[in-house]
């Protein structure tokens, strides 16, 4: 019996404890790091130019000043001055029948019709 006390002693361990078990921690992270968007390219869009509602004025155009490459007209009635950018074969003075168009934000522009008698 002293041999199975002895025999019985060696394979007889002191029980073991178990390993301790991490507690768990909670720990707050940060939130991931947000990317900047990227902006789309700018990009420059010309409006259309708006179109122009001509009004036409029929009267007379007078010549008042040649310069090389331009003449300057007064339209009557209303004494309106026209550049037009042409100049050869008028004389200052010159009288002309002739049409106004106008419109809200564009040039006028002169259209002769013919020289008065």
């Amino acid at each position: 019996m002293l041999v199975l006390v002895l025999l019985s002693g060696c394979t007889l361990a002191p029980p073991q404890s178990e390993p301790e078990r991490p507690v768990p921690v909670e720990v707050e992270l940060d939130p991931p790091a947000q990317r900047p968007t990227p902006e789309p390219p700018k990009t420059v869009v010309k409006p259309p130019s708006p179109a122009c509602e001509w009004t036409h004025t029929k009267g007379v155009a007078e010549v008042v000043a040649l310069d090389d490459d331009e003449a300057e007209f007064r339209f009557y009635p209303g004494n309106i001055p026209v550049p037009v950018a042409e100049s050869q074969r008028l004389e200052s003075g010159t009288e002309f029948k002739a049409v106004l168009l106008q419109a809200d934000g564009c040039a006028p522009k002169l259209k002769v019709v013919d020289s008065v008698p």
